[in-house]
């Protein structure tokens, strides 16, 4: 478990087997401990075992923990006990993570993920693990112009955006229906969800 405070800095509590308190150890505290080297932050992200953060100051995302499946988007599936740069990313103003996947939307509304894929969670059309950010698609190939996303939101395998249009996509796994599509197919581009109104 992570917490932001008002004054931008970090504390991480619980496991920290894979450095994910990013404290700079890899062992597990009961007590919350200070992300180290991570100042000005502006929004915060934990997934099973790694925790990213966008920083206020340059718009970048910084990541800690678990990296096997490149979660941390620095280009190098090796765990980091402290935050790491993510590779290739500005403007970023939200950051989301999915148990082993993480999505940072920037401030134009391009949505940018990294990490597992094997459910097409990244939302490039691929199903290949990705250590460094790719950009997912949000439009569908119908739509005349590019829509950007305004909201981001992750599930264990799978993510979710409000797009500009206000119609809610999602993509990847949906073993349980999880993309609201109506069906149970997993997809790696973005689905719009069939919201009833009552």
């Amino acid at each position: 478990t992570c917490a932001l405070h008002v004054d931008g800095t970090v504390t991480c509590w619980g496991r920290g087997s894979e450095g994910q308190l990013g404290d700079a150890s890899a062992t597990s505290s009961a007590l919350p401990v200070l992300v180290q080297d991570l100042s000005g932050v502006v929004d915060l992200t934990a997934g099973d075992r790694h925790t990213c953060a966008v920083l206020a100051d340059d718009q970048t995302v910084r990541c800690w923990g678990e990296g096997r499946l490149g979660q941390l988007g620095y280009g190098s599936p090796v765990a980091r006990p402290i935050p790491s740069k993510v590779m290739d990313l500005a403007g970023a103003v939200e950051v989301v993570a999915g148990d082993n996947h993480t999505c940072a939307r920037d401030g134009g509304g391009f949505v940018h993920c990294w990490g597992d894929n094997a459910s097409g969670q990244l939302g490039d059309g691929s199903r290949l693990l990705k250590a460094k950010p790719t950009q997912a698609v949000v439009s569908s190939a119908v739509d005349a112009t590019p829509l950007g996303a305004l909201a981001l939101a992750a599930g264990g395998a799978h993510t979710c955006a409000l797009r500009s249009d206000q119609v809610v996509v999602c993509w990847g796994l949906n073993s349980a229906g999880q993309l609201g599509d109506g069906a149970i197919l997993q997809h790696p581009t973005a689905q719009p969800v069939q919201i009833q109104c009552p």
